[in-house]
């Protein structure tokens, strides 16, 4: 099955009106001509020139300007195909509260723009989260994050994908790697300095060097983190009195950037039991941790 094909089937299956409905007929008008490939009449146009072209002679410029006529339309059929894959990988991820229809079109363009030349199905993966993660939260992703996304490599993806494995998530659903020490023996999910060093240099992260860690403060009774799907109460062990500083729970040396936000609400980390035995060895020095059964 063709992209082209995959959508005009997700459309059939769609029911009117549903988000992914609308997902599917927001992004067709974004891409120009409905489900019709964006490009169509450029590729057409070259394929017009190829034949008039060989149709004219054969000498050189001829065969010159045929294969430059050929090689846009093999070119714009490429980038369709790129651009209609994303669309295919994001619908599974269109939620039934979804609001596509309030996607910025100019957000579209850029988005598009870039996905085009993005064929590498991991990558590719990746963009649709994005565009599918937009489509439910418009908003979520800046104009900044789309074009930085364009010049990230698989192995930069693969590091991130890795420090978000540190990933807690407090009671608004913000993401933050709880991570103590950068040049540690004792991580149970191995992260080289290297690693680390590339993330920040890249515009990702940034994480302090000195001796002192950051921290989260806890101005309630008590505030809860999430891991693997499990939710835990922490309560400071010190009386009500205590200052803020001794409230906060150390969140250690890494601070996600902007851009580093925005990709950790799609990079999809794999999860680890260690990682909860590791940040609660620090964490029980000073806090009472209690897991919330629901």
């Amino acid at each position: 099955m063709t992209p082209t094909e995959g959508i005009l089937g997700l459309l059939t299956a769609a029911v009117a009106g549903n988000p992914a409905s609308v997902f599917i007929e927001k992004v067709s008008a974004a891409i120009e001509g409905g489900l019709k490939p964006w490009q169509l009449r450029r590729v057409a146009s070259a394929e017009m020139d190829a034949s008039v072209i060989k149709a004219e002679g054969d000498g050189k410029i001829a065969e010159i300007q045929q294969r430059a006529a050929l090689r846009v339309a093999a070119e714009e059929v490429r980038n369709q195909q790129n651009i209609e894959a994303a669309i295919i990988k994001a619908l599974p991820n269109i939620k039934a509260d979804a609001k596509p229809e309030e996607m910025d079109n100019d957000w579209l363009a850029n988005f598009f723009d870039k996905c085009r030349l993005i064929s590498n199905e991991e990558m590719q993966k990746l963009w649709a989260q994005v565009l599918a993660g937009e489509a439910n939260s418009p908003g979520s992703f800046s104009h900044r994050t789309i074009n930085f996304l364009s010049s990230m490599s698989q192995k930069d993806a693969e590091d991130f994908r890795l420090l978000c494995s540190y990933g807690w998530y407090n009671e608004n659903g913000s993401m933050t790697p709880v991570i103590f020490k950068i040049e540690s023996e004792d991580l149970p999910i191995k992260i080289s300095f290297n690693q680390f060093q590339h993330l920040e240099d890249i515009g990702l992260i940034k994480f302090q060097s000195g001796m002192f860690s950051n921290s989260y403060s806890l101005l309630k009774n008590c505030n809860t983190f999430s891991y693997l799907g499990r939710v835990y109460e922490i309560k400071c062990k010190s009386d009500s009195d205590a200052s803020e500083k001794d409230r906060g729970v150390s969140i250690g040396k890494i601070i996600l950037t902007k851009l580093g936000d925005e990709l950790a609400l799609v990079c999809q980390p794999v999860q680890d039991e260690k990682v909860v035995e590791y940040t609660f060895k620090v964490w029980e020095h000073n806090h009472i941790i209690t897991e919330v059964i629901k």
